[in-house]
C-alpha cells in the first residue's frame, strides 16, 4: 500500500489548469517552462489564461498539434527490478475564431498524461512485489476571451477532466515458514468540470501582468474499486475482498499570477502558482493532512535572425514530493504561421522513506495556422 500511495502521487497530474501540471502542455508555452497566463495572444491561451484571447487579432486559428514523445524510468533502491516506458501525450489541440471583433471563443483539448509502468520491489523482509501501474488524464473545454478596453481583457474557460487510474499487482511474502501470495487490482476514475475565470492587463507596451483561478466546480463521478485475492500455505481456498471508496481528488481551488517582460528584443515569463488545498480524503490512499502545492515556472525567448530559441523551467513542491522540469526549443513565426520543437527533461524526487523518483526525456513539438 505504501508504495502504490507514493507512486500514485508521482503519477498525479496535480490539477486540471495548465499552471498545475507536472509535464509540458500548451503550444509555445510547453518549452518556456509552462509559463504564460500573463501572455496577450498565444495558442495556448485557452489552455493557460482565456484571457489572452481578446488580444489576438485573427479570425480564426487553429493549433494542429502538439505532440510529446517521451522516455520515463523509475529509480529507487528498493527496486531492484523496473522497466521504463516510452510515452505519447497530445500537448495541446486547439481552435479559436471570433464571436465579434471584441469577443473569441475557442475549444480545447489536451492529453498531458498516458504514463505506464511495471516494475518489481523488495522489501526488507524478502517480500517481493511485480506491480504493473497505468495513468492516464486528459481535458477539454470551451474558451471565451474579449476586450474591456485597449489594455485590460477579460476570460473564461469551462473544462471537463478525466483521469483514470489503473494498477496490478502479486506480492509474495515468507514469514516463520509460511508463503503467502496477494494478488491485487485496483481501479480509479474521476470526472468533474474546473471553471476558469481569468484576467489579463497590458500595463505597458514592454509588460503585462495576467492571473487566472481555478476552480473545481462540479464533480460529475468519482470512484475507485480495490479486489484482493490472498493464499496462504496450508489454506484451501483464496479469502477474496472487494471495496468501493472515494480516490484521491485535485485542488477545489487554486490560482496563477503570470508576467511577461520585453527586454530589447528578448521576452522573459514568470507564473507563480499556489493551491492551498489539495486534499486526500479518508480512504485506502490515507494522508494525515491536507497537502498545499506551490508552482514557480519561467521561460525567455530570444531571437536570432528568422528563429527565436526558446527556454524555460518550471519548480512544483507538494509535501515531501518536488518535481522539476526544463525544456528548450526553437519557435519559428511568421504573419500566418507557428512552428516549435525542443526537448524536455523531468525529475521526480520524493523525499520519504521508501519513495520513487523518475526521469523523464522528451521530444515535443506543435504547430498553428493563423487566418
Amino acid at each position: 500500500m505504501k508504495y502504490f500511495i507514493l507512486l500514485f502521487l508521482f503519477l498525479s497530474p496535480a490539477f486540471s489548469r495548465a499552471s498545475y501540471s507536472f509535464s509540458p502542455v500548451g503550444s509555445q508555452e510547453a518549452f518556456l517552462g509552462n509559463a504564460g497566463v500573463g501572455l496577450l495572444c498565444s495558442a495556448g491561451s485557452p489552455l493557460y489564461n482565456p484571457a489572452g484571447l481578446g488580444f489576438c487579432e485573427y479570425e480564426l486559428n487553429l493549433t494542429v498539434s502538439g505532440t510529446g514523445i517521451a522516455y520515463q524510468e523509475m529509480q529507487d533502491p528498493a527496486f531492484h527490478n523496473q522497466t521504463g516506458s516510452f510515452t505519447s501525450s497530445t500537448l495541446m489541440t486547439s481552435a479559436v475564431f471570433s464571436v465579434d471583433e471584441k469577443i473569441k471563443t475557442g475549444f480545447f483539448y489536451s492529453y498531458p498524461a498516458n504514463v505506464d509502468n511495471t516494475f518489481r520491489i523488495q522489501d526488507a523482509s524478502g517480500g517481493v512485489t511485480a506491480k504493473d501501474v497505468r495513468f492516464q488524464f486528459a481535458q477539454g473545454g470551451l474558451s471565451y476571451g474579449g476586450l474591456i478596453d485597449e489594455s485590460l481583457a477579460w476570460g473564461f474557460s469551462i473544462a471537463f477532466t478525466w483521469n483514470e487510474l489503473t494498477s496490478d499487482s502479486i506480492t509474495n511474502t515468507v514469514s516463520a515458514g509460511t508463503t503467502t501470495s496477494l494478488n491485487q487490482k485496483r481501479f480509479e476514475q474521476q470526472n468533474y468540470i474546473a471553471l476558469n475565470p481569468g484576467f489579463v492587463w497590458r500595463a505597458r507596451d514592454d509588460y503585462s501582468i495576467g492571473a487566472t483561478v481555478q476552480w473545481r466546480a462540479l464533480n460529475l463521478y468519482s470512484e475507485g474499486d480495490l479486489y484482493q485475492n490472498q493464499l496462504s500455505t496450508g489454506d484451501t481456498l483464496a479469502t477474496e475482498t472487494f471495496g468501493r471508496y472515494t480516490p484521491h481528488t485535485d485542488p477545489i481551488l487554486g490560482v496563477t499570477v503570470g508576467q511577461v517582460f520585453h527586454f530589447n528584443d528578448k521576452t522573459f515569463l514568470l507564473d507563480l502558482s499556489y493551491a492551498p488545498q489539495y486534499a486526500l480524503p479518508s480512504t485506502p490512499i490515507q494522508q494525515e493532512s491536507d497537502l498545499s502545492l506551490f508552482n514557480i515556472s519561467t521561460g525567455i525567448k530570444i531571437p536570432f535572425r528568422s528563429v527565436r530559441f526558446m527556454g524555460g523551467g518550471s519548480f512544483t513542491q507538494m509535501s515531501n514530493q518536488s518535481i522539476s522540469m526544463f525544456s528548450t526549443g526553437i519557435n519559428y513565426n511568421n504573419r500566418t504561421y507557428e512552428a516549435n520543437f525542443g526537448l524536455y527533461y523531468k525529475y521526480s524526487k520524493n523525499d520519504e522513506v521508501g519513495a520513487s523518483n523518475s526521469d523523464t526525456l522528451g521530444f515535443m513539438y506543435s504547430s498553428s495556422v493563423n487566418y
